[in-house]
């Protein structure tokens, strides 16, 4: 252990030394090198060109940590092959979180490094603690990860370890960052004590120690080897203690089986990270290189999404704004500069929209407006006229409908799912019910055994995929689930509706779902008549139509006997609902009750028991498709003999009896 710490400091003065001498004769280098032909620079006859390209990032020891899968994804992203002097990421590993605060402040050569969200309120106290905000400047917010506090068995929740040694892990590291906040906010006063993990685990198992507190991303493999002696994972309920600073989380049986009993989940929360720099002065060499590291990581964020990288990117918004924080400058003005271009791009768009008859409202055409510039800015529509060709393709509807057709049933068939779990998600089987159900019909058209292997099922994350499957020709053969939309009410449409109801064919309903008011348990409200629901704040998820409160007669919106709050999802309305902003949310049941599992909030909520509505869910092809008529048809016949057949409700039992928020 000497030997590899001496080895560390011995590299860091190399590192140190290297970077000073490369800046010091930096002006001299670019004058020789201006001479030089590039097949020499690719020799190696110049040093500096080496260093003026390299960005360095400080991450975790953690090697198949998501810190550490992220920064060998910008090196192989955004390496320029050996013509370093244009871009080279150099990962280098430290021990913790707050080391790499430390690193960047202190250790020469470093660049960027990844922090925890709550570093900032760890330090408040710090006499230093205004320095530090000075010195340090954030590029994004990057993913999460979760507090796993491990006990021995007598102890049963966070309250039985006042007065006890915890361990919060080494000095430097994440957990000794987020521990000390948690137990002040909770006011349990616990005696902390730094101790490496294994150590720890080993006092635990003597009694010496009473939990151990871990901060990785789950499933982590420390956890999970982790046995016997009566270790279990204490619960941390998500209070508004800590809704400032964390996020919900939980861990179930499929995380740490070693830990969790079958069957049963243990609630926790999430820890933040952002991609940090240090604040060189404007103009600086380090300062320029940064900000060259930045519109390349910016430009090509999309491309982080495709297969390859890991898929901990698609949950990164790199606008997101982070309270208390600073932003880096050229971060932040390459994101106005996209916000310019978006509000320019917007108007043309808005504008063709109106001339064309396409709009159906300010508020739809503003929502339909962001869909089409972030479906643009993940690539979709590169090379294409973008305002012309999303008018022209959605507008559409063709003269004549086309004749049945014979399928072509030696091709694959196409299928878009939209991930809407339980009803569709590539992580449950047969891809959920909704593709058992299509797959199934559709088999039973052709003549096929059961089963969704002979279809290419091409699966959509985001509601963005709406716009690329209805704005293509035949690029999928057919999509699934959608929620049936009043096509009579325009005006109540969500964006993605009033797409399907001009472009799309629905399909017969593949089956009825519940659409319900989800609230607090402990709440008054009550569904049980029209009136009860008059006054109340209602969120609805973006995606959602007004229809459930304005059809059939109700005109509750219309009228403003009820006040509607619209957040980006499902999720989101959920926490509008914990915070009591909203009185209710709307969810079909399978949806609402799925959710509220996965959070482990199931207990928290209540859905009303008298039914908002009902809606099916369906099938729907794009009326551009050579073979709509047919593709329609041979789902309708398929289901129509599944339905009478003994499957049709096998299939219902199988998947609704399933346990849906285990992982």
């Amino acid at each position: 252990m000497f030997r590899v710490n001496v080895l560390l400091v011995i590299f860091s003065l190399i590192l140190h030394t290297d970077a000073v001498s490369a800046q010091s004769g930096a002006k001299r280098a670019a004058n020789q090198n201006s001479r030089l032909p590039p097949s020499a620079l690719l020799l190696g006859q110049s040093k500096n060109d080496a260093n003026a390209g390299t960005v360095t990032i400080m991450t975790q020891r953690v090697l198949n940590g998501p810190l550490m899968s992220a920064a060998l994804d910008l090196s192989t992203l955004l390496d320029d092959g050996e013509r370093f002097e244009k871009m080279r990421i150099l990962p280098v590993v430290a021990r913790g979180k707050m080391q790499n605060l430390w690193d960047m402040l202190y250790l020469g050569g470093i660049d960027l490094a990844f922090l925890q969200t709550d570093t900032l309120e760890y330090l408040k106290d710090d006499p230093q603690i205004a320095s530090i905000k000075e010195k340090v400047r954030y590029i994004t917010v990057m993913f999460s990860e979760e507090i796993c506090i491990v006990a021995r068995s007598d102890i049963k929740s966070l309250a039985d370890l006042a007065g006890k040694k915890v361990s919060i892990n080494a000095r430097g590291t994440a957990a000794a960052v987020t521990a000390p906040v948690i137990f002040k906010r909770l006011g349990i006063s616990a005696i902390l004590e730094y101790e490496d993990q294994n150590i720890a685990i080993a006092r635990m198992r003597t009694g010496d120690l009473s939990a151990h507190v871990f901060l990785l991303a789950k499933p982590a493999r420390p956890v999970a080897e982790l046995n016997g002696d009566g270790l279990h994972i204490l619960a941390i309920p998500f209070t508004a203690d800590f809704e400032q600073l964390y996020l919900p989380a939980k861990f179930t049986a499929a995380d740490y089986p070693n830990l969790i009993p079958p069957g049963q989940d243990v609630q926790s929360i999430a820890v933040g990270n952002i991609l940090a720099v240090f604040n060189w002065p404007e103009g600086s060499e380090r300062y320029r290189k940064v900000a060259r590291f930045v519109e390349a990581f910016f430009s090509r964020f999309p491309e982080l999404h495709k297969p390859g990288f890991s898929a901990k990117w698609k949950d990164v918004n790199i606008a997101a704004q982070l309270p208390g924080w600073t932003r880096f400058k050229p971060a932040q003005e390459w994101l106005d500069k996209r916000a310019e271009h978006e509000k320019s791009l917007g108007d043309k768009f808005k504008a063709y929209l109106r001339e064309h008859g396409v709009a159906r409202g300010s508020a739809s055409e503003d929502q339909l407006l962001q869909q089409f510039l972030q479906w643009k800015d993940a690539g979709e529509l590169a090379g294409q006229p973008a305002e012309k060709l999303a008018v022209e393709q959605s507008a559409a509807v063709p003269k004549r409908r086309a004749e049945p057709e014979a399928l072509n049933i030696t091709k694959p068939k196409r299928l878009l799912v939209v991930a809407k779990a339980p009803l569709a998600d590539q992580s449950l089987p047969d891809g959920g019910l909704i593709t058992a159900l299509v797959s199934n019909s559709l088999n039973r058209t052709e003549g096929r055994a059961a089963g969704v292997s002979q279809f290419e099922l091409r699966w959509a994350t985001s509601a963005l995929t709406q716009l690329q499957f209805l704005l293509g020709n035949d690029a999928n053969d057919l999509s699934f689930p959608w929620e049936s939309a009043d096509c009579d009410r325009p005006n109540d449409l969500a964006p993605a509706s009033a797409l399907l109801c001009d472009n799309a064919i629905f399909s017969d309903p593949i089956m009825q779902i519940v659409i319900g008011l989800f609230t607090l348990s402990e709440s008054a409200f009550k569904f049980d008549t029209d009136e009860s629901i008059f006054g109340k704040t209602i969120c609805l998820p973006q995606d959602r139509d007004l229809s459930d409160l304005n059809g059939h007669g109700r005109n509750w919106v219309l009228e403003r006997r009820v006040n509607v709050m619209r957040q980006p999802s499902l999720a989101a309305c959920l926490s509008a609902v914990q915070r009591q902003e909203a009185d209710a949310f709307i969810a079909s049941d399978l949806e609402g009750r799925y959710a509220l599992g996965r959070l482990g909030l199931l207990p928290l909520f209540r859905m009303a028991e008298r039914p908002l509505a009902t809606r099916g869910v369906h099938a729907i092809v794009s009326r551009q498709h050579p073979q709509a008529s047919a593709l329609i048809d041979a789902v309708n016949r398929g289901l129509a003999e599944l339905k009478q057949s003994d499957l049709y409700s096998t299939l219902l039992r199988r998947h609704l009896g399933q346990k849906w928020d285990a992982r």
